[in-house]
């Protein structure tokens, strides 16, 4: 049987929300490393800044509005 993968153990965490936890956070100004932080520290779900980037361009996450 395969091993769930990181992403679909955090999605799972998230009851199936992982891209409205990531938009969520993107458009509230985290950076992937804080996003990342968070997943470790409110789900125990462990990974890097850079696994939270490459979801977000996997998931279509869009990036928030750069500051006027």
């Amino acid at each position: 049987m395969k091993q769930p993968s990181v992403r679909d153990r955090a999605d799972e965490a998230l009851g199936g929300a992982l891209r409205a936890y990531l938009a969520d956070g993107r458009g509230n100004g985290l950076s992937y490393a804080d996003i990342a932080f968070r997943l470790r520290a409110d789900h125990d779900v462990a990974v890097a800044g850079e696994a939270v980037r490459l979801w977000c361009i996997d998931l279509d996450v869009p990036e928030p509005e750069a500051a006027a």
